[in-house]
């Protein structure tokens, strides 16, 4: 889940070290409230704007408490779904 904040999740588009390791410094001098923030305009930033780290993390949390049968019909549907997108094509 996303509640530990590692930066991993939000360096990966950059391939400037010097950036990554600007990044790194300013990451860790940032409070939770500031990460959460920053993180959620992140996410905001990419296609869809609906998602947010509290959805993700709500997600998991469902996801975690789920039993192996409940996971696998998940896992069944989603490759139906993707399926289907491929072959539209």
């Amino acid at each position: 889940m996303i509640k530990g904040f590692e930066i991993g999740l939000f360096e990966i588009k950059s391939f400037d070290k010097e950036a990554r390791k600007q990044f790194r410094e300013e990451w860790s001098k940032m409070t939770d409230g500031e990460k959460l923030e920053y993180a959620n305009k992140m996410m905001k930033n990419e296609e869809d704007n609906s998602v947010s780290i509290e959805d993700i993390n709500s997600f998991c949390e469902e996801w975690w408490m789920k039993s192996s049968g409940e996971k696998l019909i998940f896992v069944d549907e989603l490759n139906m779904v993707f399926e289907n997108k491929i072959y539209k094509y």
